[in-house]
This record gives C-alpha cells, sequence and structure tokens, in this order.
C-alpha cells in the first residue's frame, strides 16, 4: 500500500504488516441502544471506549511510521481523541452516569 502522505514513498508488504488488535465497533447496536434514554450508561461507554480506540490507533500508527509529517499528524489526531475522550466523560458525570464503573469496564479491556 502506498501512502499519499507528501514526501513518503515507504510501502509496506504483508510480510511487514504487523496485526493491531482492535475491537469492531457495531454501530448499528450504538443506534439501537440511543433510542432508549434508559441506555445513557451504555451508550456513554461506547462512546468513551471509541475515543480510546482511536487514540490507541493514532498512537500506533504514531510508533511505526517513519515519516515525520504522518507521525505529527497522528500525534494531533491521537490527542484529539483524548480530547473527546475527556468531553464525554465530563457530560456523563454531569448526567450522573456511574464513570467510575465505565472506566473499570474500559480498564479491563485495556484501553485506558
Amino acid at each position: 500500500m502506498e501512502t499519499a502522505l507528501k514526501g513518503s514513498t515507504s510501502r509496506t508488504t504483508a510480510r511487514s504488516r504487523k496485526k493491531v488488535n482492535l475491537p469492531y465497533i457495531e454501530a448499528l447496536s450504538l443506534a439501537r441502544a440511543l433510542e432508549d434514554p434508559a441506555n445513557l450508561e451504555f451508550v456513554f461507554r461506547v462512546a468513551m471506549e471509541t475515543e480510546l480506540v482511536a487514540k490507541r490507533l493514532y498512537e500506533h500508527l504514531t510508533s511505526i511510521t517513519e515519516n515525520r509529517e504522518a507521525r505529527e499528524l497522528y500525534e494531533f489526531l491521537a490527542n484529539v481523541e483524548w480530547a473527546h475522550y475527556q468531553r464525554l466523560r465530563g457530560e456523563a458525570e454531569l448526567m450522573g452516569v456511574d464513570v467510575e464503573k465505565i472506566e473499570e469496564e474500559i480498564r479491563k479491556k485495556g484501553f485506558l
């Protein structure tokens, strides 16, 4: 695969690819859960976890790219995802959601 970033000439091959362990995010389940206000804690958990998964992806990309521009972009995007997580956490607290319980569940999955 060839990257579209300026100045990059690196290619990855099937041999050089590293497996990244990221969970499948089922958007349909989340959409259904959003229809029921009783699922507020679930929705916040999924949303917060999704931000952390994205952050982890960008951190991984930062660690494997040799392109300085790409690395800076991935670092920026990881920080954006962290800011999203923090904002969701704050909103959940304001709405009376048990954030500590959510974070405990996320921690068990290794994303926090």
